[in-house]
């Protein structure tokens, strides 16, 4: 099959991790999508990838180029990049909750326990 390096890039949304709807995940999906479409190397999906990352992203990608294949830079793009955000004025609300009379490690446990349900 034919296909030029714009038409894979164009069929690839930017991901810059500012926008809630269009997740790590769903550029993951896109880049699985254009490698079966256009049946894409190894080396040609990593620079896709590489490619499709903008803002924060990118900037994290230049201080992280060690990258040897898309599988690699997905898993450290999850990993710093997760799904769930950290809301730091929910933390710092409950940090201010500390019950009197409550040890660090009470705290501390007390935090986790709400941070499973």
């Amino acid at each position: 099959m034919y296909f030029d390096l714009k038409s894979v890039e164009d069929s690839i949304t930017k991901f810059s991790g500012e926008d809630p709807e269009y997740t790590a995940l769903r550029w993951a999906q896109q880049i699985g999508t254009a490698t079966e479409k256009y049946s894409l190397s190894p080396n040609f999906v990593l620079l896709i990838a590489k490619r499709s990352l903008v803002s924060t992203e990118a900037l994290w990608l230049r201080t992280e180029n060690r990258f040897s294949s898309y599988e690699e830079l997905k898993i450290a793009l999850f990993k710093e990049f997760p799904e769930e955000k950290l809301d730091t004025e929910r933390i710092l609300d409950e940090m201010m909750k500390i019950n009197r009379g409550e040890s660090s490690y009470d705290y501390v446990l007390r935090i986790h326990r709400k941070k499973q349900n």
